[in-house]
């Protein structure tokens, strides 16, 4: 306990400033990530194993015990049969095996079998391999097979054809075929003596015989149980990608590299140094391949190799510089071109990747990558690749910036326990390191906070852990004599104090800086951009429910006004006929004052 105290309150005290302030910055930070070497081709380690001569054995096997089991009923012999009764399981074992193998290669006939130009099946069982990969190799195996000399114009193809696999595969068929050939002159042997045993005065003869048998039967079936296994397994392991030692061990592969590695294309190299503690390291940056050819069962492991030249790669990330260091609500920064980059030790070429998602990285500071194009810094600059190799005093033409204003609540790792922090309000952070004391600190704008190793950091926000994993980088840090805030670019003018007094600051917490690229932001762009083509109109993408909606409407609508025409028709002929047929009192009247006849007055005679 007095030396874990002792050790931490050393790493405190040997912090004493954890915080360091950026308040000049060209607006992009560039975390050392380590090495990266480009993938430049590979190199094929083939090994293959003939498995043509298993069935005739296992037929042979069978045979010799079925007549061993004959001989031993006619010399009434107990002790003969109970000890073929485990060679017998033993040897249904074996044709088991044998089977899965043979179902396992016939299966993938059926299913993913190629055929060549002359009617060549192809069975490809674990990898990834085509047709040309397979025929090349095939065809280097029979070019070794018939000279061993061209073993080094091989080589200048990236293809080395082992033959250990081969030789130990040899001897195991040899010992087969001496144990065999020892089984069929015992066997001779004990049919002569079968047919004269009444004649044998010692029946120790007829045991010793037996016996001779038995182990020379027994010795084969071992040692084709060994090699069915051994097969099985590297079938099995292969599709775990990983090569199993019985077709090639690392000793092996250590020699074949080292015998031979001189013929290797001059522009290449293995990935590590050629020691026999790195093999299981190049093993397992390896794939491997499997497949079934011309009774062969063909492994390749596929080593790959990387170019001499080697780069320091950076993580970009875009930094938040503010303008008022005393109010830091308004920030300007660059934004990356790719995620990371990759410059090397000369300077004069460089290469950018999105992501290492696709590298296979050897241990945390070493990555092999495939660069589709590895470009000059002087033929093709970038702001990354001109910040990174010159000595400037401006901001390069290159690069894109943007300006935020907005209350900033960040933070994001680093490598080695570090953190990039960016803070419009002043926080209190606590560090704690396991000791008795928890060191409080204060955080105000833009900065990188170290720790020691196991401490956690307490935010207002987030929790912050620290690892015991420090990466030793041996890159150079790069160091800067401008800053973004003072440059043409991004100068405060009377327009952005006006937007400063008017315009309410917008709250960002939590926001990640790698998503402050231009390829993230461009994919964001156009993928709202394809949501806004893809995105069908109301009309367009209900058009046949507006049109039958719409044409029921008006058909009711139709209906509706014939209705009332109709209605008014009706009604306007209804009063025209009663109009017309019905007289006035008006009219009546003269109607009738015409019709009436006047009845003439009577006329007076007057009497004289």
């Amino acid at each position: 306990n007095i030396l874990i105290l002792f050790y931490f309150s050393g790493a405190i005290k040997a912090h004493p400033d954890f915080v360091q302030p950026l308040s000049s910055s060209p607006g992009i930070y560039f975390d050392r990530i380590g090495k990266l070497n480009v993938i430049n081709g590979q190199l094929d380690i083939v090994s293959y194993v003939d498995i043509l001569h298993i069935n005739p054995h296992l037929n042979n096997l069978n045979q010799i015990l079925l007549t061993t089991k004959l001989l031993c009923k006619q010399a009434n012999n107990n002790q003969c049969d109970s000890i073929l009764s485990p060679l017998t399981v033993r040897y249904n074992d074996i044709k088991r095996e044998y089977n899965s193998i043979s179902h396992l290669i016939s299966n993938r006939q059926k299913r993913s079998a190629w055929f060549s130009a002359v009617g060549t099946a192809f069975k490809h069982i674990f990898g990834t391999l085509d047709e040309d990969d397979a025929l090349k190799y095939s065809s280097a195996i029979d070019t070794i097979q018939k000279d061993n000399k061209k073993l080094a114009e091989l080589m200048k193809q990236n293809i080395l054809v082992t033959t250990s696999t081969l030789e130990s595969f040899k001897k195991s068929i040899n010992q087969l075929d001496n144990n065999q050939n020892q089984i069929s002159i015992a066997l001779n042997q004990l049919l002569n003596h079968t047919n004269n045993i009444s004649k044998i005065s010692n029946i120790l003869i007829l045991e010793n015989k037996v016996n001779s048998i038995l182990t020379n039967l027994e010795s084969s079936l071992l040692t084709l149980s060994f090699q069915l296994e051994d097969l099985t397994n590297a079938i099995t392991l292969c599709s775990q990608n990983i090569l199993h030692p019985f077709i090639l061990s690392p000793g092996e592969l250590y020699r074949e590299l080292v015998n031979n590695g001189r013929h290797l294309p001059a522009d290449t190299r293995i990935p590590l140094s050629l020691r026999l503690e790195n093999i299981y390291v190049i093993m397992s940056l390896s794939k491997v391949v499997c497949y079934y050819y011309n009774d062969k069962l063909v492994f390749v492991l596929q080593i790959p190799l990387v170019m001499n030249e080697e780069f320091n790669l950076y993580h970009n990330l875009a930094l938040p510089i503010p303008h008022n260091a005393l109010k830091p609500n308004l920030f300007s920064l660059i934004l990356p071109s790719y995620s990371y980059t990759a410059i090397s030790k000369d300077k004069l070429s460089f290469c950018n990747l999105d992501s290492l998602d696709k590298c296979r990285s050897v241990n945390s500071e070493f990555f092999l990558c495939q660069i589709p194009t590895v470009l000059s810094t002087n033929g093709h600059p970038t702001c990354e690749s001109e910040l990174l190799t010159k000595t400037i005093s401006a901001l390069p033409v290159q690069c894109q910036t943007k300006t935020i204003f907005g209350e900033l609540d960040i933070w994001k790792p680093l490598v080695n326990n570090q953190w990039i922090y960016v803070q419009s309000q002043s926080s209190k952070i606590s560090v704690d390191c396991g000791v008795s004391e928890i060191r409080e600190l204060k955080v105000f704008g833009t900065g990188v906070l170290h720790t020691p190793e196991m401490c956690t950091v307490y935010t207002k926000s987030t929790r912050l852990i620290s690892t015991n994993n420090v990466l030793n980088i041996s890159i150079p840090i790069p160091t800067f004599d401008f800053s973004i805030i003072n440059d043409s670019c991004c100068k405060l003018d009377t327009k952005s104090n006006s937007l400063e007094n008017s315009a309410s600051p917008i709250s960002l917490q939590g926001i990640d800086l790698d998503e402050f690229t231009l390829n993230n932001i461009n994919r964001k762009f156009i993928s709202d951009l394809n949501k806004i083509i893809e995105e069908k109109p109301l009309l367009t993408k209900y058009g046949t429910h507006y049109l039958t909606l719409t044409f029921l409407i008006s058909l009711i609508v139709l209906g509706y006004v014939i209705f009332k025409l109709s209605k008014l028709v009706h009604r306007f002929k209804s009063n025209f006929h009663v109009s017309f047929s019905k007289p006035t009192p008006a009219d009546d009247v003269v109607s009738r004052t015409q019709s009436v006849t006047p009845i003439p007055e009577p006329r007076y005679r007057e009497v004289v």
